[in-house]
């Protein structure tokens, strides 16, 4: 959930006004480093609070939405300040499709003492186009831990903890727009929580009444206390959990499932301080008819990592299968003396908890959080690395989808981006109007929090396109973000070129004007940070991306109408111009140059130049002045996944390789280029590997994200022969013409 990182919209601010010699400090991530960067922090803070009212909205939607590649299902809707957590399910859908999502706020961690509750509602019925606040004059304050849940009305039912120790509920009538008084339920004297600390969780049953678990301290000690308002009054607090503890262990993070029957699942963790790998999980079932609690169940020999950045998260489904999902404390990972949080994963189809870890139980994140996924699946997201690596964690939101005893999907792009965050998912046993409809929300790591909804179609095939936005992790003098002026269309049979300062060009994030005598027009612009994007609207049959080759260069994704059409690395000795050309079907299109943030081992740097776009001529020019892609015409050239695969042993390297030749086939034929061809050239780490099925009874095995094998070819087709296994991964296979 929280690395807790002064990173994104605030931080950036910081960095534009830091010296150069500054900027060259990298600001330290972790936990640990955070209270040495407060004061820093709120002297940026209050510098935001000065010009964000004018600013924000230009601020959070060109950093965070305008530059992102248009998916069929939006992935970052703006909703306003707040921030979710996996517990609760913070999202909730009326009858009349139009979506709510319930969180507090929080302007300065850990504490946010200043924190409130609020509730959104969407502009529209359907898929939201963005939020409004309802009844902000009315809405609770000091707001700690967040649970909503809809009913059959409509009414959405809350509760929450607060700094005075207590648990409310209160009621939201999306009729009116207008909240309910507020009713204590209990006093918890619990009033020394932070953010992430998911104290209070909210069901449903079918009637529409009111469950509640939160955390109660009694006798010094974190436990989970139960209410429930069945018969109409609400129940004298009790508490529920029974397992043992340790010295300085509690009860954390209670959470609630129904089943169909009526039963009530409750599950929690027990465990000692944030960050000690000593938790245990544990779960209990109240039966409908006679409102008894069962004996607790426990799953042996998997340690939780006892922390804010934990769930557990649970869902039920109609076929009464229960799952879990929570973080396992691994081994150490990435060179890290502490232990690792990795993705663990148990269902329940009523004889007990079985594991089936997705990614083999390796992927690192913070507080997974199970979903609903299409096709009666389950889909577990969680934040992590591009390209699948599993020795650490990074910003961009993912998820896993699967489920049961079934086999897991890859840990696939939902979003990329500083959204190093908790993801709540819209769930509910009953009361859950249009499933077919997957809704999560999230935040922002910034602070103030501010949070987004994204939103699949359950009946959608295959994984969503991913959304890119901006990372800036420094910040050199920036290019002002530019409306292209039209589309360019080059002169009938001919060529134009659209210099990296042109107008018609638009540059998203970061970008500094490089002079070079040897580009076109005398300079480039430079961009560092992972997302940032250089956009073209042409008109015509082909396009080419002018850039210079050098030792510091890294790599970006080449995106045409919203299709992946290769990834363009920049790096090379000597420093010389290099061109990349895309064939497209004659019309108008959109090309995207987004910096991946990758490199290969040997470059210096990350940095992804545009020097100029060539375009081949087309048809009749088009004016336009969108920032984003809304062509729906598909280029000639697509992505086509291949997999690749992990070798058992530590292979010899195979040397990078140059291509002698072109490959082409005989008049009318076929060619087949073997893996030891010389004509293939193989950059990165790629072993022979011995396989009496392979072509030439061998192929070559790769594992680490952006190496590559590259053919020259004449000729109308290529294929790409590769051998199916258990272990194997995934590849992005595109063709260019280079020049």
């Amino acid at each position: 959930m929280r690395c807790k990182r002064l990173r994104a919209l605030l931080s950036s601010f910081a960095r534009r006004w830091m010296s150069q010699s500054e900027r060259m400090v990298k600001i330290g991530t972790d936990r640990k480093r955070r209270r040495a960067l407060a004061l820093h922090y709120r002297l940026i803070l209050a510098f935001a609070a000065f010009i964000l009212p004018t600013v924000a909205r230009a601020v959070v939607i060109g950093y965070m939405g305008a530059d992102r590649v248009e998916a069929a299902e939006p992935h970052n809707v703006l909703v306003g300040p707040g921030f979710t957590d996996v517990s609760p399910h913070q999202l909730l859908r009326t009858s009349g499709d139009v979506l709510y999502v319930v969180a507090p706020t929080c302007d300065d961690y850990p504490s946010c003492p200043s924190n409130g509750l609020r509730i959104y509602a969407a502009t529209s019925s359907g898929t939201p186009s963005g939020f409004t606040e309802q009844d902000s004059a009315h809405r609770p304050l000091t707001a700690g831990s967040v649970a909503p849940a809809i009913d059959g009305a409509d009414i959405i039912h809350v509760a929450w903890n607060d700094r005075g120790g207590n648990l409310n509920y209160r009621t939201f009538s999306t009729a009116s727009g207008l909240w309910s008084a507020t009713t204590v339920l209990a006093a918890t004297g619990w009033t020394t929580f932070g953010q992430g600390d998911e104290g209070v969780a909210l069901a449903l049953d079918a009637s529409g009444v009111p469950h509640v678990a939160y955390t109660t301290i009694v006798a010094g000690t974190r436990r989970v206390g139960y209410v429930n308002k069945i018969g109409g009054s609400w129940s004298s607090p009790t508490v529920v959990d029974d397992a043992p503890f340790d010295a300085n262990q509690g009860a954390w993070h209670p959470t609630l499932a129904f089943y169909a029957n009526g039963d009530l699942l409750l599950a929690w963790f027990v465990g000692s301080f944030n960050y000690v790998p000593d938790g245990t999980i544990y779960f209990r079932t109240r039966d409908h008819a006679s409102g008894t609690w069962t004996g607790t169940m426990t799953i042996a020999g998997d340690t939780l990592m006892t922390t804010i950045d934990n769930g557990p998260s649970l869902l039920i489904g109609s076929d009464g299968t229960a799952h879990v999902t929570f973080l396992n404390a691994g081994p150490a990972a990435n060179g890290s003396a502490t232990a690792g949080d990795y993705v663990h994963y148990y269902y329940n189809t009523g004889s007990g908890w079985t594991a089936n870890h997705p990614g083999g139980g390796t992927q690192i994140t913070h507080n997974p959080s199970l979903g609903p996924g299409p096709n009666g699946a389950v889909r577990i997201y969680g934040h992590g690395w591009q390209g699948g690596r599993i020795d650490g964690h990074g910003n961009d939101l993912y998820y896993f989808e699967g489920g049961g005893a079934g086999t897991w999907g890859a840990w696939t792009l939902y979003l990329a981006g500083a959204f190093d965050s908790s993801v709540s998912t819209r769930w509910s046993q009953f009361f859950q109007s249009f499933p077919q409809t997957l809704d999560v929300a999230y935040w922002a790591d910034v602070y103030p929090n501010i949070m987004y909804v994204g939103t699949d179609a359950a009946t959608s095939s295959g994984g969503p396109t991913p959304t890119l936005t901006s990372t800036p992790t420094t910040t050199p003098t920036p290019t002002a973000t530019s409306t292209p002026a039209s589309t360019a269309t080059p002169p009938g049979g001919g060529t134009q070129t659209v210099d990296s300062t042109s107008s018609q060009i638009t540059f998203t994030g970061w970008w500094v004007t490089t002079a070079d005598a040897g580009a076109t027009g005398g300079s480039e612009q430079l961009g560092e940070f992972g997302g940032d994007a250089a956009t073209l609207s042409f008109s015509g049959m082909s396009v080419q991306v002018v850039y210079r080759q050098d030792t510091n260069r890294g790599q970006a994704k080449v995106w045409i109408d919203n299709v992946l059409v290769g990834l363009l690395d920049q790096y090379g000795s000597p420093l010389a111009q290099r061109s990349a050309t895309y064939s497209v079907a004659p019309g108008t299109h959109t090309i995207r140059v987004v910096i991946d943030r990758s490199k290969q081992l040997q470059s210096s740097g990350y940095y992804v130049g545009v020097d100029a776009f060539v375009v081949g001529a087309g048809s009749t020019p088009t004016t336009t002045a969108t920032m984003t892609p809304a062509s729906t015409s598909t280029p000639s050239v697509t992505s086509t996944p291949t997999l690749t695969s992990t070798p058992t042993t530590t292979p010899t390297p195979t040397a990078t390789s140059t291509p002698t030749s072109t490959a082409t086939p005989p008049g009318g034929g076929t060619q087949t280029v073997d893996s030891t061809s010389s004509q293939i050239a193989f950059t990165g780490w790629w072993p022979t590997t011995a396989d009496a099925g392979a072509i030439g009874g061998s192929e070559q095995l790769g594992e680490f994200g952006g190496d590559a094998a590259t053919l020259s070819f004449s000729g109308m087709s290529v294929q790409v022969v590769y051998r199916q296994d258990t272990n194997r991964g995934q590849a992005k296979a595109g063709s260019t013409t280079r020049s």
